[in-house]
């Protein structure tokens, strides 16, 4: 289009690119290209930009406008983009300036095979993804830009780079090693918004922080490697982010105020707390798992789970600290064993569906306002539901109890506790969950899903300890075995001494109801369990 006089600018429009070839335009000087609904036509790796677009000029001209608007298809990583993002090649060999206007969403990479680009003006409320860059290039900015901008510098090698960000939440993300590359962090500006600079660095050298230290406009620093960081080398941070998956990294020193996002899956982070910081926030961003989380010496965690996609946390935290749940998203909270006290896991803020696994020791587990499963690992723990018709998920008879129960316990401190059970029969409302696995409730005996409960209720008048009441219920019952058809349940009330209230007791395969059988104690219930309050799984 550039030898036709008077026209200052064309478009490209709707579409896919030749997958196996390049679509070539020819800009002129003072013209600008305008590329409207195109598609990638390759599924091949950025670096090949086949099935891209070339923008060709005379050596004559130095500078490019182009617009861009809803082309490229959605990244699939926030860092490193997709293969199906539309590749761009500047061939004109004068061409040092790229001047880009962005409308809608926007994912492109950018190629310099012309060797000339050093600077990359963003303009636009566009959203706009560039997944790739020339290893050249001195400039990006981006302030007059309102939509937000990821810009993925990781192949940038210029010492001079420098990056500016506008009115949008943006992210750049750097090299391994950028920062002992760059002449100053001082060269990247996040600009407004809520900003992210990431990095893929596995360590940090003391001029390489300093520098990072020094970038301004940045609020989040995103990892993206295996990486042990000390906070307080990179203390203008206080939020961080993983950004790639499967990684394993450790980061110490968080200061008081401090946040960790997961956008990837990751193996493994270790978090650590500065002297007089004592809780750290915490937010998945929707279908991710985070296979270990380990808290040392923090208190207090507090969980958001985001997105529309079910997030998994397995949690390794120090003994007698508090998890609060809060977001929409549904979560799954599985606790390691702990060593000499449980925590407090807290859902009650969450509407999302919980799944909450305890730990080996005495929890305290709350669900939230959704349908929750909440399951008591081993320790005498005290679970409520809250709204919501939750299961109440016992695995084994042992865990049940506490260390510390015996047959002469006075109080209920050694079993496990449900506060709120809202059983409704054969209409909807809370259950107990029972496992299948073999033995679990008593040798010989082995629930599955066709397993129904049998509950009888009994009235007992007083009782000092488990012994009494255990005997007490046998003598009013008669007990009856429990097996895989069958489990003999009994809805047990006590109406005075020091174990007066309410308790379901399972009977294991042996006729006698005794204190070695499961014993729950459950408060907060009105009216009668009932045969359809207990399920059973197959395992």
């Amino acid at each position: 289009m550039s030898g036709i006089a008077g026209l200052t600018s064309f478009t490209l429009e709707g579409g896919t690119t030749i997958a196996a070839g390049t679509v070539t335009a020819t800009v002129g000087a003072n013209q600008s290209l305008t590329l409207r609904n195109i598609t990638d036509g390759d599924n091949t790796a950025d670096t090949a930009n086949t099935g891209g677009v070339a923008i060709a000029s005379a050596a004559s001209v130095t500078s490019l406008s182009l617009n861009i608007e809803g082309v490229g298809a959605a990244a699939t990583s926030t860092v490193l983009g997709s293969l199906n993002d539309l590749d761009i090649d500047v061939t004109g060999t004068g061409v040092a300036t790229l001047n880009l206007g962005s409308t809608g969403n926007n994912f492109i990479s950018l190629a310099d095979t012309g060797t000339a680009l050093r600077t990359v003006n963003i303009t636009g409320g566009g959203a706009t993804t560039i997944t790739a860059a020339p290893a050249g290039l001195t400039t990006v900015n981006a302030s007059a830009a309102t939509g937000a901008v990821n810009f993925n510098a990781t192949g940038i090698t210029a010492a001079a780079f420098a990056f500016t960000g506008g009115a949008g939440n943006d992210t750049l993300t750097l090299g391994d090693d950028a920062f002992a590359t760059l002449t100053a962090g001082t060269q990247l500006n996040g600009g407004a918004g809520i900003d992210k600079i990431g990095i893929f660095d596995t360590v940090l050298t003391g001029t390489e922080a300093a520098r990072l230290n020094a970038v301004t406009g940045f609020e989040t620093l995103g990892l993206n490697a295996n990486i042990t960081l000390d906070a307080s080398t990179v203390s203008n941070f206080k939020a961080f982010s993983i950004d790639t998956a499967a990684t394993t990294s450790t980061i110490s020193q968080l200061q008081t105020g401090s946040s960790v996002g997961f956008t990837a899956s990751t193996a493994s982070l270790t978090l650590s707390p500065a002297i007089g910081t004592n809780s750290v926030d915490v937010s998945l961003a929707g279908g991710v798992t985070v296979g270990a989380l380990v808290t040392t010496g923090i208190g207090t965690i507090n969980v958001a789970s985001n997105g529309t996609t079910a997030n998994v946390l397995s949690l390794t935290n120090s003994d007698n600290s508090s998890v609060n749940i809060t977001g929409a998203d549904a979560l799954t909270v599985n606790l390691a064993a702990g060593t000499a006290s449980g925590s407090l896991v807290n859902g009650a803020a969450a509407t999302g569906i919980l799944t909450i696994n305890g730990s080996g020791q005495n929890d305290v587990i709350r669900g939230g306002t959704a349908a929750d499963i909440l399951t008591a690992g081993a320790g005498a723990d005290t679970i409520t539901g809250n709204a919501g018709n939750d299961v109440f998920a016992f695995t084994t008879r042992a865990d049940t109890k506490g260390a510390g129960f015996a047959g002469t316990n006075t109080t209920t401190a050694n079993i496990d506790k449900i506060t709120d059970f809202a059983g409704n029969g054969t209409a909807a409302g809370d259950s107990i969950q029972l496992s299948g696995t073999a033995g679990a409730f008593g040798t010989g005996l082995t629930f599955t899903a066709a397993t129904v409960a049998n509950v009888t209720a009994v009235t007992v008048a007083t009782a000092a300890d488990f012994d009494t009441l255990t005997a007490a219920v046998q003598g009013a019952s008669a007990g009856v075995v429990s097996n895989a058809t069958t489990a003999q349940i009994y809805d047990v009330t006590v109406t005075a001494g020091a174990l007066a209230g309410r308790y379901a007791i399972v009977n294991d395969a042996t006729n006698t109801i005794q204190a070695t059988d499961t014993i729950i104690a459950i408060t907060g219930v009105t009216g009668a369990l009932n045969n359809q309050d207990f399920t059973f799984t197959t395992v």
